[in-house]
């Protein structure tokens, strides 16, 4: 429960999507985390491996970013783990 009645009147503001979204941001972040622990890597191992800055994929690992479905394939391929599951 959140007791700062500033912040609960801007949750409050926010639309049943934006809410969904930040939920969905910080879900593939913290999976991305999970793997990269039980792997025992880093993000700097994942940023080499995929050829990205550390800058960036720390700002994945933040949990704000919009992720692409494309981002996403190239992130799953790499770790060999699926972030997301749908339903076939």
């Amino acid at each position: 429960m959140i007791h700062n009645p500033v912040l609960q009147r801007s949750i409050s503001r926010l639309s049943p999507e934006s809410i969904e979204h930040s939920r969905l941001a910080f879900d593939v972040s913290d999976r991305i985390a999970a793997i990269l622990k039980k792997k025992g890597m880093t993000q700097h191992d994942l940023a080499n491996g995929l050829g990205k800055s550390d800058a960036e994929v720390s700002k994945w690992l933040g949990g704000t970013q919009n992720f692409t479905l494309k981002t996403i394939a190239m992130i799953q391929s790499f770790l060999g783990e699926n972030l997301i599951v749908v339903p076939r």
